[in-house]
């Protein structure tokens, strides 16, 4: 199943990423998280089929916005918990990365 595999990979890779002590080590893991995921491509095909003719391209533009909305409000949620935290720079880091990924799971 494809929508499994993309969620193990990301759950897999996400923690990789706050695992990382080196900065090319996580442009690598970001790197094969990207070749990984097959996600949108799921996603725009499903939008497509569901929307009659005359909509295709308000759902394949909705489906593009709301991936950038997600790029843009993800890191700002994800810095702003990171100030908040009580444990060292690393832990914290760390934590945020794998209850990103637990959450992915539970949504799976």
């Amino acid at each position: 199943n494809i929508y499994f595999s993309d969620n193990l990979f990301r759950i897999i890779y996400n923690t990789l990423f706050g695992l990382s002590t080196s900065f090319w080590f996580a442009i690598s893991v970001r790197f094969l998280l990207s070749c990984v995921n097959c996600l949108l491509g799921v996603i725009r095909a499903y939008a497509s089929e569901v929307a009659s003719e005359e909509y295709h391209a308000l759902c394949l533009s909705v489906v593009s916005t709301s991936r950038g909305i997600g790029l843009i409000i993800g890191p700002a949620i994800g810095g702003y918990l990171a100030q908040l935290s009580i444990f060292s720079a690393e832990l914290s880091y760390i934590s945020l990365c794998y209850w990103g990924s637990h959450c992915m799971l539970v949504a799976a």
